[in-house]
């Protein structure tokens, strides 16, 4: 079972230039692809230039061109000039400029056309302009641009060859007895065989003389093309934009290869990675599919979005049967899978959760990695924690965690053995598709292999994450100071849940009240627990892009860390770290990856006892704190650029179809904003209703939510519904 179809060889490329073109040669050569194929050819006059420009840029070049040639009979000469050289390939006229990526951007699998004209300005047939002899005032990228948002990625039949530039099928354009490309034009036809027209292309002739439309056109064809052109919309649109010189806005998407991130849609240090990805992968566009659901099943709608941050999807799909966890095999999921897969061109997928998925997905046949920011679905507990760290975890041991285990919140209705087949399934769908893994630190990589036996002989590739380059702008000096009353200022960065060591505090706070000082931010509701312990200051909530002022603020002299279970990597760690700010943390899992004892950090022991006493000897050493803080702020914190760099080298770039996006916007309308998509035709009372109806639920199902807030609501639902 696969989904998706493999990326297609790319389609030699052929530069065409007459002689004296030396100059449009040399601007051609740097549209060309940047891996060279072995017939990629120049296809020139015999002139010294010309193919002294060919043989430095390491191309063929076949001096075959006459040094001048009749615009009436150029397909003759150029299908003439390549016979038994290549049986298929990209031609472009030197001369004539592009858009991004041109050479993958023709439907090649259209296997009987002859020729595939890309859009242009100077034919009748394909200009972009009502009429040819227009001058554009924007760019050949602006107007590529522009025509995302018009046009659908679609091909049309055509009546005579429109250019000089097409994807041709050379063995399809040979008839020695033809000599002029009308006759050309007339045997493709009685051949069997199309000439297309695909709008998914744009390639800028502004530079060239107008074509005229031949004289031999039908009257009915010609009648056709005048009044009912496919492309009177967007020539009306686009000749507007152009007599305004109106750029494309950011909300117009480029024509880039497309990426899927596979998440669940829990936020966390999950979802803020997905987001930093996204965010910092300039050279894709990335789509993100995630599911929509509540503790009862996870998976009971999935939801594809045009980026890690948007709150409306581009498209939903309700499954008749939801997914509770993770599903071994989904019909309806392995559908829409592939209509997203082919619909919006993707070459490569990410998979960074599987909750609310099926393992179809890890069958696509496209590059595909595996991405393992927790231990989920070998554990349903995700932390793979039971007391203390699991390094194995038999049947036996399963069926024990799933009934007496703490940490087992989120997947209470599968037995043990759905959970048993999930791990086989996954496992040999890791092995048999060959996929790559990647483990954020070098502790989560031996605990896989430990816990699945079956990856021992893989390699698991080690990627940290890295900071947006923003916020890390906003770290920078941040956290210097000492407090004025003498105290040892210590800062607690992030959730104060219980597995992320909120006893562990409680239990110091009381000893440290001569010498300590805290400042807990981002502590959540689970903060408001310290709020009245004296030398506590509590901000529960902040912005991400406030974090460096806040951290400037409190002048903490370290940072405390006190997960009792092992993270995978630590965003929090990272954010002090490139804030300047020493961090004392539990000796567990990313933090004894990460933290050098004495170099950039200091451990402990996750106990009260093992806390206290590094902080009493912290205490009484500046130095050596001092000394800390300065080798981080020595030291080049990761970036989100560097991350993605890393992943793209796992990644190898596609050479498959391109299409333009198809999500674009319509007409000149800005981006949608706002969370909830309401029926204007709905009446305010049926709006209303369902809109509390949700809100039940949804507190129903919110395990986090403070009980006064459950209770609040609970109330509220009484008052309207009595």
């Amino acid at each position: 079972m696969t989904l998706g179809d493999s990326s297609l060889p790319r389609v030699p490329v052929c530069l065409v230039a007459f002689q004296g073109e030396s100059a449009a040669l040399a601007c051609a050569l740097d549209a060309l692809p940047p891996e060279r194929e072995q017939q990629d050819i120049v296809l020139c006059s015999a002139d010294p230039e010309l193919e002294s420009l060919a043989t430095a840029a390491g191309l063929c070049c076949v001096p075959a061109l006459p040094a001048t040639y009749r615009r009436d009979s150029y397909w003759c000469l150029v299908s003439a000039a390549l016979r038994g050289r290549v049986e298929r390939c990209n031609v472009l006229r030197a001369g004539a400029t592009p858009g991004v990526a041109w050479y993958r951007r023709f439907p090649v699998q259209e296997t009987d056309a002859a020729a595939i004209f890309p859009l242009s300005v100077r034919h009748p047939v394909s200009s972009v302009f009502s009429s040819p002899a227009h001058e554009p005032s924007l760019t050949p990228d602006e107007i590529d641009r522009w025509l995302n948002a018009y046009t659908s990625a679609l091909a049309f039949d055509i009546p005579c060859f429109a250019g000089e530039s097409a994807c041709i099928n050379v063995r399809l354009l040979q008839c020695a007895s033809v000599t002029n490309d009308v006759e050309l034009a007339a045997y493709v036809r009685e051949q069997g065989s199309l000439l297309l027209l695909t709008d998914n292309i744009y390639v800028d002739d502004r530079a060239f003389p107008v074509f005229s439309l031949p004289s031999s056109l039908y009257p009915a064809v010609q009648t056709a093309l005048n009044r009912r052109h496919p492309l009177t919309g967007v020539r009306h649109a686009l000749e507007e934009l152009s007599s305004r010189g109106e750029a494309p806005t950011a909300v117009v998407p480029p024509v880039q290869p497309a990426r899927l991130h596979i998440s669940h849609s829990w936020g966390g240090g999950l979802g803020r990675w997905v987001e930093d990805f996204v965010s910092a992968d300039t050279d894709h566009r990335n789509f993100v599919l995630r599911p929509i659901g509540d503790l009862t099943a996870f998976g009971q709608t999935l939801a594809l979005y045009g980026s890690a941050s948007s709150t409306l999807p581009l498209r939903t799909w309700t499954l008749t049967v939801p997914i509770l966890s993770t599903a071994i095999a989904h019909h309806e999921y392995r559908q829409l899978l592939n209509s997203i897969l082919t619909d919006f061109g993707i070459e490569s997928i990410i998979v960074s959760s599987l909750i609310g998925h099926a393992l179809d997905v890890l069958f696509a046949d496209l590059p595909l990695i595996v991405v393992c920011h927790d231990y989920y679905p070998f554990c349903p507990p995700i932390l793979a924690t039971w007391g203390s760290p699991c390094w194995q975890c038999d049947a036996h041991r399963l069926t024990d965690c799933l009934q007496n285990n703490p940490g087992h919140r989120f997947f209470p209705y599968e037995p043990a053995s759905h959970w048993l087949a999930l791990r086989t399934h996954f496992g040999r769908a890791l092995c048999e598709s060959n996929i790559p893994l990647v483990a954020p630190s070098a502790s989560v990589a031996e605990r896989m292999r430990s816990l699945m036996p079956v990856l021992d002989t893989r390699t698991l590739h080690e990627i940290a994450h890295g900071l947006p380059q923003a916020v890390l702008d906003g770290l920078t000096d941040s956290g210097s100071g000492v407090g004025s009353d003498g105290r040892l200022r210590i800062v607690v960065l992030g959730s104060l849940e219980t597995h992320k060591g909120a006893d562990l505090l409680k239990a110091v706070l009381e000893p440290l009240a001569n010498i300590a000082s805290f400042v807990l931010v981002g502590s959540g509701s689970n903060g408001d627990a310290f709020a009245s312990s004296p030398h506590v200051e509590v901000r529960a909530h902040y912005e991400r892009e406030d974090l460096g002022a806040l951290l400037t603020e409190a002048r903490p002299d370290i940072g405390l860390l006190l997960s009792i279970v092992p993270e995978t990597f630590s965003y929090t760690l990272s954010e002090l770290h490139a804030a300047g700010i020493p961090v004392a943390a539990t000796a567990l899992g990313a933090f004894a990856d990460r933290i050098q004892e004495g170099e950039n950090g200091w451990l402990y022991s996750p106990d009260p006892e093992s806390l206290l006493a590094l902080l009493h000897r912290l205490a009484l050493s500046p130095r050596e704190i001092a000394n800390v803080k300065a080798n981080l702020v020595a030291t080049e914190p990761r970036t989100a650029l560097d991350m993605v760099a890393d992943y793209n080298r796992l990644l190898p770039a596609a050479a498959g179809y391109l299409p333009r996006p198809k999500e674009g916007v319509s007409g000149y309308g800005g981006a949608r904003t706002g969370n909830i998509d309401i029926n204007p035709e709905a009446s305010l009372r049926d709006v209303f209703r369902e809109f509390w109806q949700y809100v039940r639920k949804k507190v129903d199902n919110t395990e986090k939510l403070p009980r006064p807030i459950v209770r609040t609501v609970s109330w509220l639902m009484g008052v309207i519904y009595k």
